[in-house]
């Protein structure tokens, strides 16, 4: 596959519609719920900001990274023995049986999983740095 030039990568940018208008909308509603706290005096921006923060940094986590790289290495190693087992078992229908076994664990235990997962984190990192951002512009505005 041809590697996007700049020019592609930001033209495609600029005509991305659904994509601004689902962080516009996103950003508007943050926004008038954060006015709303402050105009009932139920929000400090600088506690709300932190604590912002922390939530959108929990998925930063080194240690969480490490152990599930860890697992990850662990879960190859296994796979690559049980792998060899089939292989080199005379019986071919047990090479087979083998094979969909372990084609169907890593599909539907990690694949399934991860997909929601992954997508799941994608948004409340999408919601989180807009919170900050909106957070940002009202202490801009307040000052």
């Amino acid at each position: 596959m041809k590697e996007k030039t700049i020019d592609e990568i930001h033209e495609e940018h600029m005509n991305d519609k659904n994509g601004r208008d689902t962080i516009n909308d996103l950003y508007k509603k943050v926004y008038l719920k954060y006015i709303s706290l402050i105009e009932n005096y139920e929000l400090d921006i600088r506690e709300e900001m932190v604590f912002v923060e922390s939530k959108l940094n929990k998925y930063n986590n080194e240690l969480l990274n490490y152990y599930m790289n860890f697992f990850a290495s662990i879960l190859s190693g296994v796979c690559v023995a049980i792998i060899t087992v089939f292989i080199t078992s005379n019986d071919i229908k047990k090479l087979i049986f083998g094979f969909i076994l372990l084609f169907l664990f890593v599909y539907l235990i990690i694949m399934k999983n991860s997909k929601y997962d992954i997508k799941e984190i994608s948004n409340e990192k999408k919601y989180y740095s807009i919170c900050l951002l909106v957070l940002n512009d009202l202490e801009e505005e307040l000052l």
